[in-house]
């Protein structure tokens, strides 16, 4: 977002009648200030905020890798519970030391370290798992209800969470894999590791499905987010960026019953011709053409 021949770039934003947050981005790094005052840490803005955004991109959440998937959890999860956030910035820290001691594994005495820091990255891991199997089983049932009424009672979606290891004892993974992480020199297991599977009715939907019915799981998923946070009261800014290429008029038209119209909501597209005239009155419209056009 710098522009051509300048230097950094500066954006503000008012959120509430008192709160401003600032952003600027330059040669000397990245500074966020809420109210002039500056963050030590991202993390401490990270869930000020709930921002809910589609983008064609976000089909890489569908049929892309896992890692896609897990950012995904971690992205959202971390928005509204900092247990979570906590608990992932100390995973992180965990897996690196102990990925550092894998790649200078030579003694009995690193051995004994790699145990002590192996109990206390499964201690951490417990914890994340448990929050994303809970929170996989409730925007399952939200995204479900999404895509169903998106399809008209058509379509079923369900997600199943794939942990890398024996959620019953990591322990025991640990042993088991022990050999293959020194020979990897590397962390082969846990919450890095893992991901979730999405299926609609009862096929993998991102090997099996078309690209729209790719883009209808992934736009549930961000919708039954944003219903999770409806249910906990939290305000939601919710961003749809090209979000009708590859619908049908249905699903276009449905999409807006989908959404609780008290959020702030913004949404781009190339074209409203499908949308019925009860939609179009009550957006506002805002059309952007380039010169002379």
């Amino acid at each position: 977002m710098i522009n051509y021949h300048q230097k950094f770039l500066f954006i503000k934003g008012i959120f509430n009648p008192n709160d401003e947050i600032t952003i600027s981005v330059s040669e000397q790094g990245k500074k966020i200030k809420r109210n002039g005052q500056e963050y030590r840490q991202l993390s401490q803005h990270i869930g000020y905020f709930n921002v809910v955004m589609f983008t064609p991109e976000d089909l890489n959440l569908i049929k892309g890798g896992p890692s896609k998937r897990r950012l995904f959890m971690d992205i959202n999860i971390s928005q509204y519970d900092k247990f979570y956030l906590d608990a992932l910035i100390k995973y992180k820290q965990l897996l690196k030391q102990r990925n550092e001691i894998l790649k200078g594994l030579h003694n009995k005495y690193n051995i004994d370290i790699l145990n002590i820091i192996t109990q206390q990255l499964i201690e951490v891991a417990y914890k994340i798992i448990t929050i994303r199997e809970i929170f996989l089983r409730e925007l399952s049932n939200y995204a479900n209800f999404k895509l169903q009424t998106m399809s008209n009672n058509q379509e079923c979606l369900k997600i199943v969470y794939k942990p890398s290891g024996n959620v019953e004892n990591l322990w025991k993974t640990y042993e088991e894999r022990m050999d293959y992480d020194i020979l990897s020199k590397t962390t082969t297991w846990g919450p890095h590791r893992d991901e979730f599977i999405v299926y609609v009715n009862n096929k993998e939907i991102g090997t099996y499905g078309s690209q729209g019915q790719q883009r209808s799981a992934s736009l549930s998923l961000k919708l039954g987010f944003a219903m999770m946070l409806d249910q906990m009261e939290k305000p939601v800014i919710i961003i749809l960026d090209d979000v009708f290429s590859e619908l049908d008029d249905t699903r276009q038209n449905q999409i807006f019953s989908l959404i609780n119209k008290n959020h702030q909501i913004f949404i781009t597209t190339t074209s409203v011709s499908s949308l019925n005239d009860e939609i179009i009155q009550n957006c506002k419209l805002i059309k952007l053409a380039r010169d002379g056009e």
